[in-house]
């Protein structure tokens, strides 16, 4: 009876984590309202700023979540379309960290980041690779995208996911989304 039970609990936990590491996001999922998490990281003064902090700067294609961790980040692979500083290659495909995670099923992001979306192409300033996933070098004005928009406010002023798939953005403190537009501005005057 014992030996049964022990089997059957090893199974439930086996089934517990193929189902997390399954998570998946859709415009459909919602937003988590009620959690707010903070996080203490370097804002750019501007885009000298975030170029000299910056270990590598690359385009890239966004292929997939990889992991979406209930440690408030997720780890999602890209693929490189262009490689403007540092020693990553055309072609290369590399795991990034996203600071945000799903909580109950609820899209949580770590301050107002809006996670990157299959398909979609992106200018990213990367840190150092820690365990070979490598982190936005700050993490509000470490990802552009060309076609998306951006926008003051905060993610929990939205219902879906798919609500704000449209901005690559959200300053929510003021003086915040002035900067992110002006560097943004010369990100894509410099980097084609």
């Amino acid at each position: 009876m014992k030996k049964m039970l022990v089997m059957m609990l090893l199974l439930v936990i086996v089934l517990a984590s193929c189902s997390l590491q399954n998570q998946k996001v859709s415009k459909n999922t919602k937003i988590a309202k009620n959690i707010s998490t903070q996080a203490d990281y370097e804002i750019p003064k501007d885009f000298d700023d975030l170029v000299a902090n910056s270990k590598d700067i690359v385009k890239v294609k966004f292929i997939k979540n990889k992991d979406i961790g209930d440690n408030g980040s997720t780890t999602s692979e890209v693929e490189i379309l262009k490689a403007y500083k540092g020693d990553l290659k055309k072609a290369d495909k590399i795991d990034i960290s996203e600071p945000w995670h799903l909580t109950n099923n609820k899209y949580t992001a770590v301050e107002n980041y809006i996670a990157m979306e299959e398909g979609q192409t992106y200018t990213l300033f990367l840190s150092d690779a820690v365990d070979k996933v490598r982190p936005l070098v700050s993490m509000g004005y470490g990802k552009f995208s060309e076609t998306l928009k951006e926008k003051q406010g905060f993610i929990q002023e939205y219902n879906l996911l798919g609500e704000i798939q449209k901005y690559d953005f959200l300053g929510g403190i003021d003086g915040e989304l002035k900067t992110y537009q002006q560097i943004k501005k010369q990100v894509f005057e410099k980097y084609k």
